[in-house]
């Protein structure tokens, strides 16, 4: 009886084999910084967080941090090669990422580069604390999901709390699966498993991309930019030596989960490299910073801050008509004197199938 069953099992065997083959091709390979909706080259887009999006990010993030004009001016004035002290990677996503072992493969291509990496409980002192987030941002509409992950990394004086550069690095993913993995709202809830695997393609990084309709990573990024255009063209185009920055969290006002870290950083890195500001480590990042100068009493007292930068997110809505307003603004520590107002609207419409963005 067992030998007659036994052969019946072989087809199911070759069958379950055929299916994780299927799995496997069904990515659609291309690199993280791709120029279109995915190439020949590059690893396999996977549908979640995968090794190989994290050497990516650490080869990229690497990569700018070694042609940053901060860090070569700081090594001149240093007068040798500074010694990095790299803190974990804080995850702001809803998502499970291994934030330790994006970490451990960021300070094993630094040390590919020649870069020396001391620990926390190490009798050498740091010069240079790198701190970084997460930030993640996702949208969808039926079976299409746009995942769009952005890794986060600040070069810090331990000495001064100063940071000499600001680097970022951006992962956009479209992932398809063949039916919705939402429930029928006429039917029992029952999640349903797609009968194929997911397929995932890699975005360019200002790819366009409407699915929901809501506010996506794209209109943060591209409010940054306006905003720092606006800044060099008045506030930062008067006479004098720049002022120091810190950046405060900007409020959310709308009914929507927004990371805001996605639009504050390319402000920093389009602010920073103008080279008309100087940028003092955020309330955030002061804990890692203070940590690494009790090893050396005779450190310098940290840069104080000139100027605040904060703001909020409004929303407005009219049936599926959304207007969003950001309104940012830079003031005075000494005197509560704005310097700088910033307003800058987004209009979008929602989709009728549209799912809550998280």
């Amino acid at each position: 009886m067992y030998l007659r069953w036994r052969w019946l099992l072989i087809p199911l065997m070759v069958s379950l084999c055929a299916a994780c083959a299927s799995q496997q091709k069904g990515a659609t390979p291309g690199p993280a910084g791709a120029k279109g909706e995915g190439t020949k080259k590059g690893p396999p887009a996977s549908a979640h967080w995968s090794d190989a999006d994290s050497e990516i990010v650490a080869k990229e993030l690497v990569a700018s941090l070694l042609k940053s004009s901060g860090l070569k001016a700081y090594r001149a004035k240093l007068g040798r090669a500074p010694l990095f002290h790299v803190a974990t990677l804080r995850n702001r996503t809803s998502r499970m990422l291994d934030a330790r072992g994006i970490t451990k493969i960021l300070v094993s291509q630094l040390a590919k580069k020649g870069l020396s990496v001391v620990s926390a409980t190490s009798t050498k002192k740091a010069d240079l604390a790198l701190t970084g987030f997460i930030y993640g941002l996702s949208d969808n509409k039926g079976g299409r999901f746009l995942r769009t992950t952005m890794v986060r990394l600040d070069a810090i004086r331990v000495a001064t709390s100063e940071k000499v550069w600001v680097g970022r690095s951006l992962v956009r993913k479209l992932v398809e699966y063949s039916a919705s993995p939402w429930p029928d709202k006429n039917k029992p809830a029952k999640p349903r498993k797609p009968a194929k695997p997911p397929t995932a393609t890699y975005l360019a990084h200002d790819a366009e991309l409407a699915l929901s309709g809501a506010l996506n990573d794209l209109d943060l990024r591209r409010a940054a930019r306006a905003a720092a255009k606006a800044a060099s063209r008045s506030w930062l185009s008067r006479p004098g030596k720049p002022p120091v920055l810190k950046f405060y969290p900007i409020r959310n006002r709308t009914s929507q989960h927004v990371q805001f870290g996605l639009f504050t950083t390319e402000l920093e890195v389009a602010l920073l490299a103008s080279g008309k500001v100087r940028v003092v480590a955020a309330p955030d990042q002061t804990q890692t910073l203070r940590a690494l100068r009790v090893k050396d009493a005779s450190l310098p007292s940290e840069v104080g801050a000139e100027q605040i930068i904060n703001g909020w997110l409004t929303e407005r809505r009219e049936g599926k008509k959304v207007r969003y307003v950001l309104s940012l603004g830079a003031t005075k520590v000494s005197s509560d004197q704005k310097v700088f107002v910033f307003t800058h609207t987004m209009d979008k419409t929602l989709s009728a199938a549209a799912r809550p963005v998280f």
